[in-house]
């Protein structure tokens, strides 16, 4: 009879250690599972940033371009002496004896 014991202590040691080895397999594939769920869920977030990132660039330059456009006009000759009468700045230009020349 001890050897028939013996006999079934080693399956069940070695079914035990099979399920274990089984268990570890499951865990590291459900582990690398999480990982590219989680891995892919990063990578679309930050193409959703960049996108968002390239409208608002989009715009800023938009609006330099526009801006930059509305300081040419204002810095026009034309639109300098309209503003100068609009606001009655009384403003002249130099006679010839009030220029000084420098050597």
């Amino acid at each position: 009879m001890p050897r028939n014991r013996n006999r079934r202590l080693r399956l069940n040691t070695t079914q035990n250690s099979m399920m274990l080895r089984m268990i570890s397999y499951v865990s590291i594939l459900v582990a690398y599972g999480f990982f590219f769920v989680w891995q892919n869920i990063q990578c679309v977030q930050t193409g959703e940033n960049i996108r968002e990132l390239e409208d608002r660039m989009k715009k800023i330059i938009k609006e330099n371009n526009r801006l930059e456009f509305e300081i040419t006009q204002l810095k026009a000759p034309y639109n300098i002496h309209k503003s100068i009468k609009e606001y009655n700045l009384q403003m002249v230009a130099v006679r010839e004896n009030q220029i000084v020349k420098l050597r």
